[in-house]
């Protein structure tokens, strides 16, 4: 019962400065698809347009938009998104905690993998957790989300999940 308490004051208490803090989808592309080889070079087109899409879905707590948004972060595609390892991480951390009803057992290996010792260190791995902690309580402004989850292996440092 406290909280629930604790999270409605949170909820009332939170302005929708928040909603005005996320980046545009655009920041996250790369300058031009003149960058990637011509053979890609449509395909990339595509992909940017996919990415603002996707990327306006996920800030929304939209799932697939969610995991689009990692796995293009993650290097996924022809080039149209700037890779960050750190902020994949986040998007995939965001994805498990999120309480989506949609996740399945990939997800929680892409998260294994994505945000492994092997792809990010200590360090990165705690910017990911404190980015991806911003990213749903920027998304709880938007569009709050019953049932998340409050603590789990992700939230163990320890932890490999």
């Amino acid at each position: 019962m406290i909280r629930i308490a604790v999270a409605v004051i949170a909820a009332l208490t939170v302005t929708p400065v928040f909603a005005a803090e996320w980046r545009p989808p655009e920041d996250y592309l790369t300058p031009s698809c003149d960058v990637v080889p011509e053979k890609d070079r449509k395909l990339c087109q595509v992909e940017r347009d996919e990415w603002v899409k996707d990327y306006r879905s996920a800030v929304k707590g939209d799932y697939q938009g969610q995991r689009n948004v990692a796995a293009f972060l993650e290097g996924g595609g022809s080039g149209a998104v700037r890779p960050n390892t750190v902020l994949s991480c986040a998007w995939r951390i965001v994805l498990v905690k999120s309480g989506h009803l949609d996740l399945d057992d990939t997800d929680f290996l892409i998260v294994r993998r994505g945000c492994s010792s092997e792809k990010i260190g200590a360090v990165e791995r705690g910017a990911a957790e404190a980015q991806a902690q911003r990213i749903m309580a920027m998304i709880a402004v938007n569009t709050p989300i019953a049932g998340r989850p409050e603590s789990g292996p992700i939230d163990d440092p320890e932890s490999e999940w």
